[in-house]
């Protein structure tokens, strides 16, 4: 075979394998592409899942909103306590009972109220015992409450003004009356330690007309007395033929009872 042949057929493998380098080495490039492409999906795809966490953080809002009711709680304990409320207007009355006693205030209507208590006399003591807006009950406020057995008192109870009997009175034969006036010897209730005020009746009997006691151990040395201004006064005698059944009594010395409140 001449040179030249020779030569040529000797060239045309190696171009092959020239052309067959260059596609092995172009080969990989080609690959990478698409493994770029999918990797870039999949990093998308990432910040989109990322991007659902602020939504799923606004869920965990509702968990203060939930808890905003819960606000209303402390409001309600800074309330200022109602002025009306029995409990508040006997709150002073009360300590003088026993601890944990279970005497609950009487309540007359929404403008007087029976706070019981074991309360020694004094006028100063006696006036200022309500809570604010009210004050003890007058004479007049007592004998003016309508006459009903539901609010026949349960406990003896001190008013606001001291009062005297009318001379020569007995249970069930007396008058309470206003204080100033000609005292007597028999004038009961004209000492420093008493004065004629509510008393109960619910303990009194045929056998037992003094020093009647109410349920919680105060006594009244007279009851059924009554209140009559016009007729009876701290120096009118009461004959003897005087027939009383009022709710005033009372008179001795030393007597402890609780406070009547009106509202001012």
């Amino acid at each position: 075979m001449p040179t030249s042949t020779r030569f040529l057929s000797l060239a045309a493998p190696l171009v092959f394998l020239a052309v067959a380098g260059v596609a092995c080495s172009d080969g990989p490039t080609f690959l990478v592409g698409p493994a770029a492409t999918d990797a870039g999906t999949t990093v998308d795809a990432g910040g989109l899942d990322a991007s659902t966490t602020p939504d799923s953080g606004a869920i965990t809002d509702g968990g203060p909103r939930d808890a905003a009711p819960q606000d209303a709680a402390p409001q309600d304990a800074s309330r200022e306590p109602d002025p009306n409320d029995p409990n508040v207007v006997c709150a002073t009355v009360r300590t003088t009972l026993p601890p944990n006693s279970l005497v609950a205030p009487e309540v007359y209507g929404p403008t007087m109220v029976g706070c019981p208590g074991k309360l020694a006399y004094s006028p100063n003591l006696v006036a200022g015992a309500c809570g604010a807006g009210w004050t003890a009950c007058s004479a007049e406020q007592v004998k003016a409450r309508p006459v009903n057995p539901i609010i026949a008192p349960k406990y003896h109870y001190w008013l606001g003004s001291r009062l005297w009997t009318s001379p020569g009175g007995d249970t069930g034969r007396c008058y309470a009356a206003a204080a100033p006036g000609t005292a007597t010897a028999s004038n009961c209730g004209n000492n420093t330690t008493g004065s004629m005020h509510l008393c109960s009746k619910i303990n009194l009997t045929a056998q037992s007309r003094y020093n009647v006691a109410d349920d919680i151990g105060n006594t009244c040395g007279q009851v059924n007395c009554d209140f009559n201004p016009p007729t009876f006064n701290s120096s009118t005698t009461v004959p003897n033929n005087a027939v009383t059944s009022g709710d005033f009594g009372g008179c001795a010395n030393n007597e402890t009872a609780g406070v009547l409140c009106c509202k001012i």
